[in-house]
């Protein structure tokens, strides 16, 4: 058997009046810290916190910290600048269209005093947004789309939201919005179905127009192009033909001044021939171009009539050289 072993006894502690005091002094300094980070608070930047103490409104804060008392206390907190957007709204045009607002987009801002009296009077920004600002919006919609046709919706869009704008800052006006802070963009709009196809109809017919008068002025332009060409051949052929007419009338004032001159000269010729011609020249002339022989008849009133015969005296000179002629 083995012998059985002896346990020595536990040390006991012993803390005394010193210990204890460091132990409350721990425990105060958590229950301290636990205290100091309960009652810290912030505002996020762009916000204002409405503070409540059991349920009492006794303030607003602005972005920031601060202490707060640790037991009944809360703050409700609301954005200064808000912006959301509202889907599948529906709104009648002047010309009995419905106008589809798929999604618009909306932003305003607060006075950060506003934020309380919202509180006191309606609640938390969720329920300001759903019963107040959101059936405000469709209405100011509602307000401004029958003063419009639906030809006139895309390319009057931006009046449209100035006037939609307009409409709703004056009826968020009295719970503290900023009147020119109001913004409204209509981001998606369309039509039913049958009438925008019957848009895209007339766009297309409007397209083909267009592209016809485009034509129509490029053949113009080209007809204008070949009446321009045709009048410069025209002209040209105008001035070519005067030239020619001028040259042709120059070779016959030519041909004409040479004929007068050769006229002139001939004339002067003859003239100078007549003036030196005389019985005696004509007679040598005529008797250098006889024959010798005497004409045979005679031509008178009764007729061609023979002349006697003559005798025919020789002029060759005689053997004695005396000159005297001979009868044959």
């Amino acid at each position: 058997m083995r012998p059985p072993q002896i346990v020595p006894p536990r040390p006991q502690m012993n803390w005394g009046r010193s210990g204890c005091f460091v132990v409350l002094a721990v425990g105060l300094g958590l229950v301290g810290l636990v205290f100091a980070l309960s009652s810290w608070r912030t505002v996020d930047s762009g916000t204002v916190g409405v503070t409540r103490s059991f349920g009492k409104i006794t303030g607003t804060r602005q972005a920031g910290g601060f202490f707060v008392q640790p037991i009944g206390f809360s703050m409700v907190s609301y954005d200064l600048r808000v912006v959301s957007q509202i889907e599948k709204q529906e709104a009648a045009l002047r010309n009995q269209q419905t106008l589809f607002v798929n999604r618009a987009a909306y932003q305003y801002n607060l006075t950060p005093d506003a934020a309380r009296v919202l509180l006191e009077r309606i609640g938390r920004q969720e329920t300001f947004e759903n019963i107040v600002v959101i059936p405000k919006l469709q209405n100011a919609i509602k307000a401004v789309t029958p003063n419009y046709q639906a030809a006139e919706v895309f390319s009057k869009r931006s009046e449209m939201e100035r006037q939609m704008e307009a409409t709703l800052a004056e009826d968020l006006a009295v719970y503290g919005v900023d009147k020119e802070s109001v913004d409204i963009t209509l981001a998606d709009i369309a039509f039913s179905e049958e009438y925008q196809q019957s848009i895209n109809a007339k766009a297309k017919a409007e397209q083909d127009k267009l592209v016809e008068e485009a034509n129509l002025d490029k053949q113009l332009t080209q007809s204008e192009r070949e009446i321009l060409q045709s009048r410069t051949n025209a002209e040209k052929a105008k001035q070519e033909a005067i030239g020619e007419a001028n040259a042709a009338r120059e070779r016959a004032k030519g041909e004409a001044d040479a004929t007068r001159f050769r006229a002139e000269a001939e004339a002067r010729a003859n003239n100078e021939i007549r003036e030196s011609l005389t019985p005696e020249l004509i007679n040598y002339r005529y008797a250098q171009n006889w024959n010798g022989q005497l004409p045979s008849t005679v031509l008178g009133q009764s007729g061609a009539t023979p002349l006697v015969g003559l005798p025919v005296t020789s002029t060759t000179p005689s053997p004695d050289g005396s000159g005297q002629t001979k009868k044959p």
